[in-house]
Formats: C-alpha cells, sequence, structure tokens
C-alpha cells in the first residue's frame, strides 16, 4: 500500500473537519443575513411584524442551502435532516419581545442586530449535529478522497512508501484547500449549486456563485419566493376580514373592536411553502412559527 495507516491516523483529520464545518456553519449564517437584507420589504407596512415571525419563526428558508435539488449520498441527506431540524428549537422569550421592539422590521439598525444575533444563536446546534456523524464520514470518505487527489496530482510510485509525501501534501495549503473545499462541497452543502469556488463560464463569467455568494444566491430565491407568497396570504386574509365584517354590517363604533376580536379569534398563521425541503421538516418549522406567533399575541 502506498500509504501506511499509521501515517493516515498521524494526521488531524477529524480536529481540521471540525474546523472546516465551523467554518461552513459561519459562512451560512453570514450568508442567511445578507440575503435578508437584500430583500425587499413586505407590500404592505401592516404586516411588517407577521413577517418577521414568519421569517424568524419558519427557519425553512434558511435550510434550503442544506436540501439541493441535488442530493448527494442518502448519509449526507440524513445528517442535513437532523441538523436543520434543530433550526429554531429554543424559542426563549426573550426573542417575542426582541422581535416585538423592532417592530418585525428586520433592515433597520436594531433589527439588523437582531437578526444577526438570532442566525448567530443557530449556529452551536447546527454544528453540534453535524459534528455527531462527521467522524464516520472523514474515515469513510474525506480520507479516501485526500488519498485519491495525492495519486492523482503526484502520481507516486505505487511500490514505494509515500507516506512523508502524502503527508506533506495533507499539511499544505493545497491540501488544506481541497479538504476544506470536499467537506463544503460533499459534507455540509451537497449540491451543483452551492460549490465552494466560482465555477467559470468561460467567458469571463461564472456559471455558479461559489462561497458565502453561492450561499446567498441559494437563499435568495426561496426567500422571494416566500415574500411574494406571504404577501398573497395576507392580501387574501385582510380580504377575509372586509368579507366578514361586511357580513356582520356593524355599526362605525362597533366595526373596530369586532375586527379586533376576529383576529384574535383566527390570528394570520401563513403556511409557506419551501421547494425541496423535506415535509416533515417544514412541518416542524410551522409548528415553532405557530409558537412564536402565540408568544407574540400573548404580549399584545
Amino acid at each position: 500500500m502506498p500509504i501506511s495507516d499509521d501515517a493516515i491516523n498521524a494526521l488531524p483529520f477529524g480536529n481540521d473537519a471540525f474546523g472546516d464545518l465551523a467554518y461552513c456553519m459561519q459562512e451560512w449564517r453570514n450568508a442567511g443575513y445578507e440575503a435578508v437584507q437584500a430583500l425587499d420589504d413586505p407590500d404592505d407596512s401592516d404586516s411588517d411584524i407577521h413577517w418577521g415571525i414568519a421569517l424568524i419563526g419558519n427557519l425553512a428558508w434558511a435550510a434550503t442551502v442544506f436540501f439541493p435539488p441535488a442530493f448527494g449520498t442518502v448519509a449526507t441527506v440524513s445528517t442535513a435532516t437532523k441538523a436543520v431540524s434543530m433550526l429554531g428549537s429554543t424559542l426563549a422569550a426573550g426573542i417575542s419581545v426582541k422581535l416585538a421592539e423592532v417592530g418585525g422590521k428586520l433592515t433597520t439598525p436594531k433589527g439588523k442586530q437582531f437578526l444577526d444575533d438570532y442566525l448567530e444563536s443557530q449556529v452551536p446546534d447546527l454544528l453540534e449535529e453535524y459534528t455527531r456523524g462527521a467522524d464516520e464520514w472523514v474515515r469513510n470518505d474525506l480520507v479516501s478522497h485526500m488519498i485519491a487527489q495525492y495519486l492523482t496530482r503526484f502520481r507516486p510510485n505505487i511500490d514505494q512508501n509515500n507516506d512523508a509525501a502524502f503527508m506533506g501534501f495533507y499539511k499544505s495549503v493545497a491540501g488544506g484547500e481541497e479538504r476544506r473545499r470536499y467537506v463544503w462541497e460533499n459534507y455540509v452543502f451537497p449540491g451543483s449549486g452551492t460549490p465552494f469556488y466560482n465555477i467559470p463560464d468561460g467567458k469571463g463569467g461564472t456559471t455558479s456563485k461559489g462561497g458565502r455568494g453561492g450561499l446567498k444566491a441559494a437563499l435568495a430565491k426561496p426567500l422571494a419566493g416566500a415574500l411574494k407568497e406571504f404577501d398573497q396570504l395576507w392580501q387574501k386574509y385582510k380580504r377575509e376580514l372586509a368579507n366578514y365584517l361586511n357580513s356582520q354590517n356593524p355599526y362605525a363604533g362597533a366595526a373596530y373592536h369586532m375586527g379586533e376580536r376576529y383576529i384574535e379569534q383566527h390570528p394570520f398563521n401563513p403556511v409557506l411553502s419551501y421547494k425541496g425541503v423535506p415535509d416533515a421538516f417544514l412541518r416542524l418549522q410551522q409548528s415553532r412559527q405557530r409558537k412564536l406567533s402565540t408568544l407574540m399575541n400573548a404580549k399584545t
């Protein structure tokens, strides 16, 4: 064998992979923040707080990068499912207070800080879940990949011992670059939609954005779709409220109070769809959205 087990065991594969995972999670957090900031506000300013609840309480939009159209291995999909199921799992009472303080407006200075802090608070749970299954993936996949990369790049004599040369490649900048790229593309964000580097189109442009820009682009589409869907549901809700009031034909002084009672009895809880995200995860997120909505209503 061109590379011995002793050489492989002497290298810090696990430690380095953990650093790569932490890097991926931080780039996800940054991309999510930037994607929301680039989004338009809801059509109706009266719906801002509801949009904030839908966005923070239902983080399915932030999980879409983990579920690209082209899945990787079954093991990778399973890891992603377990990891992103943690998104929003802890809805502390302080979240509703802070969201109320910014009125659901996440593009104001205070809103930006709230969003940044909230996405940052999701990183530890995601990282913990990805770490749980990482050792097996490293042993069965990453190690083999790095050996294959060494053999392809250097074409060593396989009849000789290549321990020192392989260890040198692994510890080099090129080796570290290849390891991090592989963790990004094959374990955390599998699929051609979120590459580690930009993919050139041969004409001076790119066919796919890489890195954080790629994650942001991957989040932008479902976010835009969610906002459009939200606006439609909000307008439908307002029409239903208006129809109810018209059917009751209240006198002027009672209309407001009847509207308040209707809203209390029939709260606006939009159900947003995200293509490619598992139904079980969507249902879980929607239940957390309703929980946050309940917390918000209790404080009004």
